[in-house]
C-alpha cells in the first residue's frame, strides 16, 4: 500500500514537471506577492490559473532559473497559495509555477520579486 502511494506521488510530480513550459515575459502578472516581516505569500491573480503545488517552489537570491539555492524556508504550497518565511522582503525572487484550470498547460519557473 505504501509503495503504491509513493509511486503515485512520483508519477504526479513527474507529470506536473514535464508539462511545465518555460515562462515568458509578462507571466509575472499571473501572480501576486505580498511580503511583510520576512514572510511572503504568493497567490494567482487570474481565475484561469492556479498555483502548481507539485512543482519545486523556492525563494532564491537571483531570477536565474539555474539558481536553486533557497534563501528562505518554504512553509506551504497549495493550489491557492505558497507561503515562505525567514527571508528578507525586497531581496531575491520566488520561483513560482502555475497551471491552467481545466487544462494541461503549466508555466514555470516564473521569477517574481519577493517584495
Amino acid at each position: 500500500m505504501r509503495v503504491t502511494k509513493i509511486i503515485g506521488s512520483i508519477v504526479v510530480a513527474f507529470v506536473a514537471l514535464t508539462a511545465t513550459t518555460e515562462s515568458r515575459a509578462g507571466d509575472e502578472s499571473l501572480l501576486k506577492v505580498s511580503c511583510s516581516s520576512g514572510a511572503a505569500n504568493v497567490t494567482s491573480t487570474s481565475h484561469d490559473w492556479h498555483i502548481n503545488a507539485a512543482a519545486p517552489w523556492k525563494w532564491t537570491a537571483t531570477a536565474d532559473p539555474m539558481d536553486t539555492k533557497p534563501i528562505a524556508k518554504k512553509d506551504s504550497v497549495s493550489d491557492t497559495a505558497a507561503n515562505f518565511s525567514g527571508g528578507t522582503c525586497g531581496t531575491g525572487f520566488i520561483k513560482a509555477y502555475v497551471c491552467q484550470n481545466g487544462g494541461t498547460s503549466c508555466k514555470g519557473p516564473i521569477a517574481v520579486a519577493a517584495k
